[in-house]
């Protein structure tokens, strides 16, 4: 059966799709709290 590949699928986008969005909520709340929250090794 095909559908646990096609669950798989649509779980990893989901995932991603949620992984994106927290990166960038968390990119976008440090970049407006300031360069405190800022860790210097990250590039």
């Amino acid at each position: 059966m095909k559908l646990n590949e096609k669950l798989g699928a649509r779980v990893r986008a989901s995932w991603r799709y949620l992984l994106g969005s927290l990166t960038g909520l968390v990119n976008r709340v440090r970049s407006g709290l300031g360069p405190q929250f800022r860790r210097p090794n990250t590039k």
